[in-house]
């Protein structure tokens, strides 16, 4: 990981929060805009690629460090922000928001506990 942050990537854990953010987009559209792997089996936390603007998770991640992590051990998922995360920043947080949502759900850790570990490529992809 310590390359990963030297190399300009920004990591973070989710926080505790009061009551989970409304969201305005539907969930559906969250849904189709994040890949997991079908289960998680890893006992680390999975981790959520986020990526910049101006790209998409395909063009950002699949070139190593998505493969690194699974390689790793690690349950890795990526959410395709709209358009391109040139838009609306309100909107693509929602994306996120609601990706780390479905993530924690299907990994069993709702209580926030044990959290998401998202990693983000700012302004852009590689």
């Amino acid at each position: 990981m310590v390359a990963a942050i030297a190399a300009g990537l920004v990591f973070g854990g989710a926080g505790a929060a009061a009551a989970d953010p409304v969201l305005s987009v539907p969930a559906a559209t969250l849904d189709a805009a994040l890949s997991c792997p079908a289960s998680f089996s890893s006992s680390k936390e999975p981790v959520l690629l986020v990526h910049g603007e101006g790209s998409n998770a395909a063009e950002t991640w699949s070139w190593g460090i998505q493969e690194s992590l699974t390689a790793a051990g690690f349950d890795v998922c990526t959410v395709d922000l709209p358009d391109h995360a040139i838009g609306d920043l309100q909107v693509s947080a929602e994306y996120v928001v609601g990706a780390v949502d479905r993530i924690e759900a299907a990994a069993g850790r709702r209580s926030r506990s044990s959290p998401t570990t998202r990693a983000g490529w700012p302004r852009g992809g590689p």
